[in-house]
């Protein structure tokens, strides 16, 4: 709480890993995306809408109603008709602002230089509005399930009645 450089997310991606590291939890792959910021973020969901806008009628209702409030998380819907008419869907990475592209890139580069391995997953999204830029899920490569997933989150303190305050963070579970 309180940084907003990429280092700080690069520390909780870095402490997610060693929590599976250490409790040697095999093939567990770490995905990463970037929701970029509420200004580029409204640029990309108007892309996306327009995507979405001729087939609407066909996709479930689940994502209809999030069409007009989060059309994001459409994204990650798990109906299989729905995931066949996101294909070619643009991409988030591709309306970043140069502030988020440069936080991104970071990420990326320092993850690089350490010898993290990731892949980019730009279906990775957030379904709060709080959530900003980095966002990250350690996958099991076994059944395809997020064991953690987390973020930066700047607009949580903000939205909550606090002042705004930049974040990141991840939850975890012992279900999966």
């Amino acid at each position: 709480i309180g940084s907003s450089s990429y280092l700080a997310d690069v520390e909780v991606i870095l402490l997610g890993k060693a929590i599976f590291d250490r409790l040697d939890i095999p093939n567990i792959k770490l995905n990463l995306n970037s929701i970029g910021c509420p200004t580029c973020r409204k640029n990309y969901q108007d892309a996306l809408r327009e995507f979405i806008r001729p087939n609407y009628d066909a996709y479930c209702d689940t994502c209809k109603t999030r069409f007009e409030k989060n059309p994001m998380r459409i994204l990650d819907c798990k109906e299989k008709k729905c995931k066949e008419m996101n294909v070619g869907a643009p991409v988030i990475l591709d309306y970043l602002c140069d502030e988020c592209n440069t936080h991104f890139s970071n990420v990326r580069k320092l993850l690089e230089e350490l010898g993290v391995e990731y892949e980019i997953d730009s279906t990775i999204v957030r379904g709060l509005d709080y959530y900003t830029k980095t966002v990250f899920e350690f996958v099991s490569g076994d059944d395809g399930l997020t064991v953690l997933g987390g973020g930066r989150y700047d607009g949580l303190i903000k939205e909550i009645g606090g002042q705004n305050t930049p974040a990141v963070g991840f939850a975890t579970g012992i279900d999966r």
